[in-house]
């Protein structure tokens, strides 16, 4: 199910690699996991719970998340 907290094509900007949905699929199943990013009486992302978004994007650009597909871009 896409959530607009959900990492999507447009999260990657004008540089978007080949594999963009299995990395998405990756930090999406990530974020889903992690618990308090909605609030749970209204399904609405909470401020912490965009903190937290934010911070597993950043580990993934920054390498922090060693599971993490590999960006590939096509030549």
């Amino acid at each position: 199910m896409y959530n607009d907290y959900h990492i999507t094509m447009d999260s990657f900007g004008d540089t978007c690699p080949a594999n963009w949905e299995e990395i998405a699929d990756h930090l999406n199943a990530i974020i889903d996991a992690t618990p308090d990013i909605t609030d749970p009486d209204t399904g609405d992302l909470t401020a912490d719970g965009r903190e937290q978004v934010n911070a597993i994007w950043e580990r993934y650009c920054s390498g922090d998340l060693p599971d993490a597909p590999a960006l590939v871009f096509d030549d």
